[in-house]
């Protein structure tokens, strides 16, 4: 057998051997419940040639912060976890999945799914729970949507998409819009009150210092920004892409 016919042959089997026999699971996401008792975390993975013939329920899993133990599993999506939140009293999770309209509500008292929402106007990509209520920030990579779990509502605050952060109060979320800028939009007022200009690229994770008078985001242009939220103006770059 010629050398190259025969280094493809093994390439093409050691492909195949890894694609039906491996196994193997990433973690997307994580929360933390507001008492920081709990942790969330999901994902996805694959179980060789059974996850073609068998499709699989990917778990949640629930961490004790204090014990540092796994307590349980929660079992409920079929496609890759992507976002997961704890409510403000930490009783319940919100879940949703990769390339999934539904969103979905656990008990964490009872380890039992108590409610399923259908997004109508395409998939789920991020979620947050505002930290005060139970109204959730939700995206579509379109738009920002403000979703009440009692009344099963929800209404549209501006275009944007993830990352999502609640500022304490829980007055006004943080999103990413389509230009890489930050926007401050205050749910009261109805109204977008500070942009944050200065990141090039996708931001790919927003954090407030605890009385929200700072922020921090990261982005894909290889920078991290810490920024003043009382004037929306950038304080300064931490790190820079290397050149």
């Amino acid at each position: 057998i010629p050398l190259s016919i025969g280094g493809n042959m093994l390439t093409m089997f050691l492909l195949g051997k890894s694609f039906f026999l491996k196994n193997y699971e990433v973690l997307n996401t994580l929360a933390i419940s507001k008492d920081k008792k709990y942790l969330a975390t999901g994902g996805g993975g694959w179980r060789g040639i059974s996850s073609i013939a068998f499709p699989r329920s990917f778990p949640i899993y629930i961490y004790n912060n204090v014990t540092q133990k796994r307590e349980f599993k929660l079992y409920g999506h079929y496609y890759k976890i992507k976002s997961l939140s704890f409510n403000h009293t930490g009783e319940f999770l919100a879940s949703t999945a990769k390339n999934d309209q539904y969103l979905k509500i656990w008990n964490l008292k009872t380890k039992k799914l108590v409610d399923i929402y259908y997004c109508s106007y395409n998939f789920i990509n991020s979620i947050e729970y505002n930290p005060v209520n139970d109204t959730l920030a939700i995206t579509n990579g379109l738009n920002v949507y403000l979703f009440d779990t009692k009344k099963d509502t929800a209404i549209i605050l501006s275009q944007g998409r993830a990352p999502l952060k609640f500022n304490n109060d829980g007055n006004c979320v943080f999103f990413q819009d389509h230009n890489y800028n930050i926007v401050q939009y205050n749910i009261e007022n109805k109204k977008i009150v500070n942009t944050f200009v200065g990141h090039n690229d996708i931001i790919s994770s927003i954090s407030l210092v605890d009385d929200c008078s700072r922020m921090v985001s990261s982005s894909w242009d290889g920078t991290v920004k810490l920024w003043d939220v009382t004037n929306g103006k950038e304080i300064v770059t931490f790190m820079e892409r290397l050149k």
